[in-house]
C-alpha cells in the first residue's frame, strides 16, 4: 500500500469547527462524557482507601475484579442498546439519572439505600458513554474524526482523573465528589436538550445481529481477563470461573449467530479479528499502563518525600498523554501502519516499565524516571488511539455504540486488574522481602513478628490519610527496612507490568498480519484522508 501524502495541519483541528450541529454535538458529548467520568465510584481501585484494602486483604482484588469485569459488560450491553433505540432519549435520561443519584448521595446515610443508589448511577453512566461517544464519532469524518474522539475521551479521563482525588478530598466523606458531579451533571443536560444527538436507526433483520455482538464482545472481555490475570494461580478457581464464563458466552453467541445466519442472510458484519486484537490490546494496556500511574504517586510522595501533591504531579506525561491522544493518532495514521503502531506502541509501554524497574529505589533521582514516564505516555498516545480507530473501522457505521462500548469496556477492565494485580503485588512482596532481611539479621521470632504486623498495618493506610500519623509512631531505624520492602513491591509489580506489555505487543503485531484494519469494512477508509464532508 503506497504512503499517503501528509495532510495539512488544519485536517487535524480546522475541519471540527466547520459545521455549529458538528460543535454543539462534540461540545454537549464531551460534557456528558465529563459527567459519566466524574460519577463517583465508591468501589474504584483507584481510591486509595480501596487500595489499602487490598493490600490488607489481598483476596479482596478478586472481588473488585468480578465487579469490574460485570461494569464492562453492562457498558457492552449499553452499547447494544444506544444502537437499538433513540440517542437522544438514553443520553438525556442516563444525564438526568446521574444527575438525581448524585443529589441522593449528599444526603443519603452509607447504607444499602445508599449502596443501591450507587449501582443504578453507575449503570446510567454506562448507559451515557458509549451513547456520547458515538455521536461525537459518527458526526465527524477522516482525522476530524480521531480529533474529536480524542477531545471526547480526554474529558472523559478528566472526570475519571478527578473523581479519586474529589472523594479522598475530605477523610471520611464522599460529600465534594457528589458535590462537584451534580454541577457536572446539570450542565451536560443543559447542553444535551440543545444539542442534536442522534445516531443511525438499524434495520429490523439488523437488530439480532447488534444483540450477537454484544455477547460475542462479553465472551471476548471475560475470556481475555481470566487469561491476563497475573494476579492469580493458573489453578484459581476464581479465574477458572472467570474462563469459563467467557467460553460460556462464545458458546452462546456461536449458537445464537448459527439461527441467526438460518432465519435472515448477512447484511452487516463486524471483523472479528482486528476487533479481538484490539480489545485483548486494550487490556494489556490499560494494565501495564495503569500500574505506574496508580503506584508512582505513592512512590514519589512517601519513599522520595515529595508529599501527596507532588508525587502526583511527578507522573504528568502520562496525564498528558490523553489531552494529545486525538491530533497525534491522526498524525500517525497517515504516516505508519495500524499493524507496527499499536505493535510498537504496547511495546513502548512495557519498557517504560521495566526502565522504571531496574532504576527504583529510595535514592533514585527523578531525572532518570522523566524518560521512562514519556516512553509510556507516549506508547500509550500510539497504541490506545490507534486501537479506537481500529474498532471503529472494523464495526459498520449503524453500530458507533456498540464499537464505542466494546472500545472502553476492555480498558476499564485491563485498568482495574493493572491497579488491582499491581497493589497485591506490592503488600505480598513487600511483606515477604521484609521476612526474609529480618530473617537473615538474626532478629528474635517475636521481634520478627512484630515487625511483620507493624509494617502490614502501615500498608493496610499506604496513601491514605492515616498513613501520615501512623508513621509517626515507626522507629526512625526501622522505616528504612520498610521503605526498601515497599520498593521491592513496586519493583515486582512494574517487572510484571512490563514483561506481560512485550508479551502482548508481540502477539498483537503477530495477529493483526499485514492487512490493513482501517480498510475493513464500509467507508471507514477515509481515516486516512482529510475530512470533507458529515457522516
Amino acid at each position: 500500500m503506497a504512503r499517503p501524502p501528509l495532510p495539512p495541519l488544519e485536517a487535524f483541528v480546522g475541519d471540527l469547527l466547520t459545521d455549529r450541529v458538528r460543535v454543539r454535538t462534540l461540545v454537549a458529548g464531551s460534557a456528558a462524557l465529563f459527567a459519566a467520568g466524574l460519577d463517583p465510584r465508591i468501589w474504584a481501585p483507584q481510591l486509595t482507601t480501596v487500595q489499602a484494602a487490598v493490600r490488607a486483604q489481598p483476596g479482596l482484588d478478586a472481588a473488585i475484579l468480578l465487579n469490574g469485569l460485570a461494569a464492562a459488560i453492562v457498558l457492552l450491553v449499553g452499547g447494544a442498546i444506544g444502537d437499538l433505540s433513540r440517542a437522544r432519549p438514553l443520553i438525556r435520561g442516563g444525564l438526568v439519572v446521574l444527575l438525581v443519584m448524585a443529589l441522593a448521595g449528599l444526603v443519603l446515610p452509607d447504607t444499602a439505600v445508599f449502596a443501591v443508589a450507587r449501582i443504578v448511577s453507575n449503570l446510567a453512566a454506562s448507559i451515557v458513554f458509549p451513547v456520547a461517544l458515538a455521536s461525537i464519532a459518527i458526526a465527524y469524518t477522516g482525522i476530524a474524526r480521531a480529533t474529536a474522539i480524542g477531545i471526547g475521551y480526554a474529558a472523559f479521563g478528566a472526570g475519571q482523573a478527578l473523581m479519586p482525588v474529589l472523594l479522598t478530598v475530605v477523610p471520611g466523606s464522599y460529600l465534594p465528589g457528589f458535590a462537584a458531579e451534580v454541577v457536572a451533571a446539570a450542565v451536560a443536560i443543559r447542553l444535551a436538550w440543545g444539542s442534536a444527538f442522534e445516531l443511525p436507526h438499524p434495520r429490523p433483520a439488523e437488530r439480532p445481529y447488534i444483540v450477537g455482538t454484544a455477547l460475542w464482545a462479553s465472551g471476548i472481555v471475560a475470556l481475555a481477563t481470566g487469561l491476563l490475570w497475573l494476579g492469580a494461580g493458573l489453578t484459581n478457581p476464581i479465574r477458572l470461573g472467570i474462563i469459563a464464563v467467557g467460553l460460556l458466552l462464545l458458546g452462546g453467541y456461536l449458537a445464537f449467530e448459527r439461527r441467526r445466519r438460518i432465519l435472515q442472510p448477512e447484511r452487516i458484519r463486524v471483523e472479528r479479528r482486528p476487533v479481538t486484537v484490539a480489545l485483548f490490546a486494550g487490556l494489556v494496556i490499560a494494565v501495564a499502563q495503569n500500574i505506574p500511574m496508580a503506584q508512582l504517586p505513592n512512590y514519589f510522595g512517601v519513599i522520595m518525600g515529595y508529599g501527596p501533591l507532588f508525587g502526583v504531579v511527578a507522573v504528568a506525561p502520562l496525564f498528558l498523554a490523553l489531552v494529545l491522544a486525538g491530533p497525534v493518532a491522526g498524525y500517525l495514521l497517515a504516516r505508519v501502519s495500524p499493524r507496527a503502531l499499536v505493535g510498537g506502541g504496547i511495546a513502548a509501554i512495557g519498557i517504560g516499565n521495566l526502565a522504571m524497574a531496574l532504576i527504583i529505589g529510595r535514592d533514585a533521582s527523578y531525572i532518570g524516571f522523566v524518560l521512562p514516564l514519556v516512553i509510556i505516555g507516549g506508547g500509550f498516545v500510539i497504541a490506545t488511539t490507534v486501537r479506537t480507530a481500529i474498532i471503529f473501522a472494523s464495526v459498520p457505521r449503524g453500530l458507533p455504540a456498540t464499537a464505542a462500548a466494546m472500545n472502553e469496556a476492555s480498558l476499564q477492565v485491563g485498568a482495574r486488574a493493572g491497579i488491582l494485580v499491581s497493589t497485591a503485588i506490592i503488600g505480598q512482596v513487600g511483606l515477604s522481602t521484609l521476612d526474609a532481611a529480618l530473617a537473615q539479621s538474626g532478629v528474635s521470632a517475636d521481634v520478627a513478628a512484630a515487625q511483620h504486623d507493624q509494617f502490614s498495618g502501615l500498608l493496610a493506610v499506604f496513601g491514605t490519610p492515616a498513613f501520615s500519623s501512623l508513621i509517626g509512631a515507626v522507629q526512625p531505624g526501622d522505616v528504612a527496612g520498610y521503605a526498601d520492602a515497599y520498593v521491592a513491591g513496586v519493583r515486582a509489580a512494574l517487572t510484571l507490568g512490563g514483561t506481560a506489555a512485550l508479551i502482548g505487543a508481540a502477539i498483537a503485531w503477530a495477529v493483526l498480519g499485514r492487512r490493513d484494519p482501517l480498510t475493513s469494512v464500509y467507508e471507514h477508509r477515509d481515516e486516512r484522508l482529510p475530512a470533507d464532508g458529515v457522516a
